[in-house]
């Protein structure tokens, strides 16, 4: 009984804080925000009977963790980019999934080149735990269809076969794109004339990491991606961070604007806000602020000014 207690207690609490969540961000000025609680604002956080409704209050929590992670500011931060994930869509048509969203079909496009086999590396699908390649579940964003790979300085063994006169590799396609992020964030840190702390920015391609697979019970070739550390002259969010380095908000906003009008039921709505809330988190956790930042630095980036 003291359990339950302490459940109860615990759920009141929640209910309290995202109450008072919601009334602050129904001023906030950012678009996604505002989407995002004219979503929200709609899920009714009691039952007919006044109790406590724990589905539809843990869905709000959820949203209350990501807005103070998005808010949370530090001048160092440590940042993976995934390839594959950032150049596709989910390739999902059917408007009764609660994955939808209207983007998907609208910019798919044909599927990037498969430089290193990630496409065709089997991978569990979540509903129906039927084991299925990732090319299946994947689209082309048309918006990107001009990064054709991950970048030619590379081999299909994620081998480094195109250097420069620094020996570091050529950049251009994904990679050269990432690079353009991070040349566009010093370059605004260096607008600064009075900065007191120095500007820093470094990068690393992972191409041939390993990653343990329980079905074959052998290691496979993990999908590429590029880790990324900045030191900043001054503070700034992870929201901002994820912003300067591409992550498109602009397409949860028009989810959840999507999300408001053509929910059939409240149910309907909050499954739908909690799978595209749990998107939002999953991206977060790939901007990080490292307690050791001795620790993460990789190779500088030496090519900076490089186009997208």
């Amino acid at each position: 009984m003291k359990d339950k207690g302490n459940n109860a207690h615990s759920l009141e609490k929640k209910h309290d804080d995202v109450e008072q969540l919601l009334a602050r961000m129904k001023h906030s000025s950012v678009d996604l925000h505002k989407a995002i609680v004219s979503v929200l604002t709609r899920l009714p956080l009691t039952n007919d009977n006044g109790t406590l409704n724990s589905n539809m209050i843990n869905t709000v929590w959820k949203y209350k963790q990501i807005v103070d992670s998005l808010a949370e500011t530090s001048r160092r931060w440590a940042i993976s980019k995934h390839f594959i994930y950032g150049v596709c869509l989910p390739d999902i048509s059917d408007h009764n999934n609660k994955d939808y969203s209207p983007v998907y079909q609208r910019y798919a496009a044909k599927l990037p080149v498969d430089q290193f086999g990630e496409l065709d590396q089997g991978i569990f699908e979540s509903v129906k735990g039927k084991l299925i390649k990732r090319r299946d579940r994947l689209v082309g964003d048309d918006r990107l269809q001009s990064i054709k790979e991950f970048g030619s300085a590379w081999n299909n063994k994620g081998e480094v076969i195109k250097t420069n006169a620094a020996a570091h590799p050529v950049l251009d396609g994904y990679a050269a794109v990432i690079a353009g992020h991070i040349d566009n964030v010093v370059h605004q840190e260096l607008q600064h004339s009075r900065r007191d702390r120095h500007v820093q920015a470094f990068m690393i391609a992972h191409t041939r990491d390993r990653e343990e697979v329980q079905w074959s019970s052998e290691p496979r070739l993990k999908e590429s991606h590029i880790h990324i550390v900045i030191a900043l002259s001054a503070p700034r969010s992870r929201y901002q961070m994820m912003r300067l380095m591409g992550y498109n908000f602009d397409d949860l906003t028009e989810t959840f604007d999507w999300i408001a009008q053509n929910s059939s039921d409240e149910e309907d709505m909050r499954e739908r806000a909690d799978s595209f809330l749990s998107t939002l988190a999953g991206a977060i956790k790939n901007y990080l602020i490292p307690s050791d930042y001795s620790g993460t630095v990789p190779c500088q980036v030496d090519t900076l000014n490089n186009e997208n």
